[in-house]
C-alpha cells in the first residue's frame, strides 16, 4: 500500500507559500475552496482541508483571510 501526498507544485501568486500542506492536509487561516482543473469547487473548508477524498490530478487551492488571497497548484497523487 503506498500512501499519497499532497504536494505544491507551485504558488500562483507571489511564489511564497503560505498554506501548509502536511499529507493530504492543507492548511490556511482563512477560508479554503479547492477546485478542479475544470473550474468546479470539489471541496471546501475553514482553517483545513482534507484533500484525501479526491481523485489523483492537479487541484488549485484557494485561501481567503486577514493576509489576503493565495493560490496555489496542488499535484495529488501524482
Amino acid at each position: 500500500m503506498t500512501e499519497t501526498q499532497a504536494t505544491v507544485v507551485e504558488n500562483m501568486a507571489d511564489r511564497q507559500t503560505r498554506f501548509a500542506i502536511n499529507g493530504n492536509e492543507v492548511a490556511y487561516p482563512g477560508a479554503i475552496t479547492v477546485y478542479n482543473i475544470h473550474g468546479q469547487v470539489v471541496t471546501t473548508g475553514n482553517s483545513s482541508v482534507s484533500l484525501s477524498h479526491l481523485d489523483r490530478g492537479i487541484y488549485i487551492v484557494r485561501g481567503q483571510g486577514e493576509q489576503g488571497t493565495l493560490t496555489i497548484k496542488v499535484a495529488r497523487g501524482l
